[in-house]
């Protein structure tokens, strides 16, 4: 039985360094300070992520305790809250140290720095972050992590380094938010000694020590040596807890923060057992690189973010090679991004190169626009309500081993088994259809906007669907809402009512948004703009005026997403689609039959074998291509010619979006909403839905 884990790469890193650690010590044969030399840094991501929280928090107490406040003298309140089982020390303080004759003021106050342990050095923050008046409005800041890393078992040698403070200080220049630093000797070239020169060179820069961590023992070695940050990566220690908590408990008791990396839902839930308040003193990372097969695959990643709470920071690491990849990460619902075989290519030797400062513009630039985490988690959500199979023709079940007779609640969702996907209604180009596909429960709603297409629309048109959208999606929490009321009615006055579920139904029921015109985002469709290369312009513009949630650029250079091409450079119309700084996502209209033998990057990408003509896609060469390309067996976009007839092969394959156009019209181009109905009949046929 392996030591470590059952990866075989991580097992051979973990086993030599365990062999280091043995013969020559904790501190790997390098000299350690007696004390720390350097400021601590606390990343100011935790900062702002505390601030979110504390603000939030105080905004409800004092609407809660007003009529308190009002109503005792300041020696009650403190006495009340002195009481209290949550009474906060620092809180107290500052109350109790307040001039005696001075209103009581409650202030949106950071988290106090605490005592170091082994120096009298105060916890500074990063000094990009700004004062905030408002921290819950305030937009936040990246946090970019840039790595020091020679090589890699993956990558072999990027570069020597022969200078990492020089290295350490473009970065910083760029605007980098942490130098990470690879301290592990025999895979990735890195030393101890290292960190402590670049933390020495640039002591208010928050500096990770990046290495394979396998004893407590390590932590006051990282203290002393300039760590700010150091990486925990969960699985090493999936057969081991009790050492991987204390690891973590040693990172906090140095008042370092713990980087904890993880790849996959089943490390997520093991780390979970540290607990919410534990965590939120953390970052956690998201490592897109299968460490069994080494493939980078960013969908599973986001996949994995949307099934997390929002409550916490976490980084996107591995698999940035574009500054698109950095807007895809942000949009996706990530706080940062951890980039290093891309940097170091670019600024090792090319100091005069500005991708890092690109990467942040377009980090920025990708958080003011979430799609990405409005789709995978609107699937989320989706796929988490699916209990059961309805009935399917015997036509159907001749076709595929899909169709099992009841589904386990969502743990074949999260176990991949089997997943409902997100519909999208595409050329709407008629106000009444375009209503009905919100009713009907259409997840993406799609708008043509190539003159050459019978489905066109125009800007005048979207904004009267934009309006229809509102109206429509507020019908129907309205009537949702008068169920709920119904619903508390029917329970209230029966034999087994009680008031505690009066509570929790009256809590969660939704009359308070019906208040706000702000309709909650679950509710919302996502609205894609279908451009061509002579209309994407036209496109931007949409987007730009808030019309539009996404492009979907028709007929993508297949360059853009073919694994085995490397360029800096792919065109649509104008735009290096590699530094794209707007929300899109390719649309490929190359048959399956060509496909089915290329390997393809790790992007959502819809497959249309038809473009709207309804040609209809091929069964066998999807199931072939999905044999080549495994990271889409559960990211599967499909569109062409699936129509209600042709459903149950359609589903066989596992999609997790189908685009629907052609089958939905009278004529070409002419809407039929009896069709509409009909489609969405047969779909929900073959699910059984838990509200």
């Amino acid at each position: 039985m392996k030591k470590f884990s059952d990866i075989e790469i991580l097992e051979k890193i973990c086993v030599k360094k365990m062999q280091r650690l043995e013969s020559k010590g904790f501190n790997l044969g390098y000299k350690i300070p007696e004390s720390r030399e350097t400021p601590l840094i606390t990343p100011f991501i935790l900062q702002e992520f505390t601030q979110d929280s504390n603000c939030k928090f105080i905004e409800s107490t004092l609407k809660d305790s007003k009529e308190f406040i009002e109503s005792n003298s300041k020696d009650s309140i403190i006495k009340s809250i002195k009481s209290s089982k949550n009474c906060n020390n620092f809180i107290e303080s500052k109350i109790e140290n307040s001039q005696d004759n001075s209103p009581l003021i409650l202030k949106s106050h950071p988290f106090p720095p605490f005592e170091n342990k082994s120096a009298n050095y105060p916890v500074n923050f990063n000094e990009n972050i700004e004062s905030k008046t408002d921290c819950i409005k305030n937009k936040k800041q990246p946090f970019i992590i840039a790595e020091i890393k020679r090589a890699s078992p993956t990558a072999g040698n990027i570069s020597e380094i022969l200078d990492p403070i020089n290295l350490a200080k473009t970065y910083v220049k760029q605007g980098a938010s942490a130098i990470s630093v690879l301290c592990e000797e025999d895979y990735f070239k890195g030393s101890l000694s290292d960190l402590q020169s670049v933390k020495n060179a640039l002591p208010h820069a928050c500096v990770l020590r990046k290495d394979f961590i396998l004893d407590p023992k390590e932590i006051e070695i990282s203290y002393k040596m300039g760590a700010d940050m150091v990486l925990l990566i969960a699985a090493i220690f999936l057969r081991d807890f009790k050492t991987f908590k204390a690891i973590f408990e040693a990172i906090l008791s140095y008042k370092m923060t713990p980087l904890i990396e993880i790849h996959d839902l089943k490390e997520y839930e093991f780390i979970a057992t540290l607990g919410i308040s534990n965590l939120q003193k953390a970052l956690l990372g998201i490592n897109s690189r299968n460490l069994r097969t080494f493939k980078i695959n960013a969908m599973d990643t986001m996949r994995l973010k949307a099934m997390m709470p929002t409550r916490f920071p976490v980084i996107f690491e591995s698999g940035i090679e574009c500054a698109f990849d950095s807007f895809s990460a942000a949009s996706s619902g990530f706080s940062g991004i951890l980039c290093g075989s891309y940097l170091v290519k670019n600024l090792d030797s090319k100091s005069k190169s500005s991708v890092l400062n690109d990467l942040k513009n377009a980090f920025l630039k990708g958080s003011e626009n979430n799609f990405l985490e409005k789709i995978v988690r609107k699937f989320v959500t989706k796929n988490n309500i699916i209990e059961s199979k309805g009935e399917i023709s015997t036509e159907d079940s001749k076709n595929t081993n899909f169709i099992e007779s009841k589904l386990q609640n969502s743990q074949d969702f999260i176990e991949s088994k089997i997943q409902k996907p997100l519909i999208k209604i595409c050329g709407i180009n008629n106000l009444d259809f375009l209503a009905e596909s919100i009713k009907q429960g259409a997840d993406l709603l799609g708008f043509i906007l190539t003159k050459k297409s019978p489905r066109y629309i125009d800007f005048e048109f979207l904004k009267k669907a934009n309006e229809i959208i509102e109206s429509t999606l507020q019908d129907s929490i309205e009537s949702k809402s008068s169920k709920n009321t119904n619903l508390v009615k029917n329970i209230q006055s029966s034999k087994n009512y009680n008031f505690e579920l009066d509570s929790k139904l009256n809590k969660n029921n939704l009359d308070s948004k019906l208040k706000s015109s702000k309709i909650p985002n679950f509710f919302r469709p996502i609205r894609v703009g279908v451009v061509t290369q002579d209309c994407i312009d036209f496109g931007l513009k949409c987007l730009e005026s808030k019309l539009l949630d996404c492009l979907q650029l028709h007929d993508t250079p297949l360059e853009f997403v073919l694994d085995s091409i490397e360029s800096s450079e792919i065109f649509y119309n104008n735009i290096n689609l590699n530094s794209a700084n707007f929300a899109f996502y390719p649309s490929l209209n190359t048959p399956f039959q060509t496909l089915k033998t290329q390997k393809l990057q790790d992007r959502f990408i819809l497959f249309d074998s038809s473009g709207g003509s309804g040609e209809t896609l091929d069964i066998e060469s999807i199931k072939i291509f999905l044999q080549n390309n495994e990271i889409f067996k559960k990211n599967l976009w499909l569109a062409g010619g699936i129509s209600a007839q042709n459903l149950g092969q359609i589903l066989s394959l596992n999609p997790m979006l189908i685009d629907i156009c052609s089958a939905l019209e009278s004529s070409k181009g002419i809407k039929d909403i009896k069709k509409l109905k009909e489609f969405f009949k047969t779909f929900k046929n073959y699910y059984k839905i838990i509200k």
